[in-house]
């Protein structure tokens, strides 16, 4: 099954997402052909069957999507920020 990878989001999100589990990490990144946790091009991945029902059930349900990866370019404070508050 191919699932769409959305912005920030990294291979163990979309292992845990769509088989509960980043137990399924080495599974999904062979049966793609990666061989880094990095997803750079790809928009969509092959994934393997849940492993942990329950928890794909309750993403699902929630409508939760993981996305964990930092984006840099995003940040609160601006370069100058500075920890002298006086």
């Amino acid at each position: 099954m191919k699932v769409p990878v959305f912005s920030t989001q990294t291979i163990l999100d979309i292992c845990l997402q769509t088989t509960g589990t980043v137990e399924s990490l080495f599974d999904i990144l062979k049966l793609n052909n990666m061989n880094s946790i990095l997803i750079e091009d790809k928009r969509e991945l092959e994934v393997i069957q849940p492993l942990k029902q329950r928890t794909v059930n309750y993403y699902a349900s929630n409508n939760i999507r993981p996305a964990t990866q930092l984006n840099i370019n995003n940040r609160s404070f601006s370069s100058d920020f500075s920890f002298d508050f006086n």
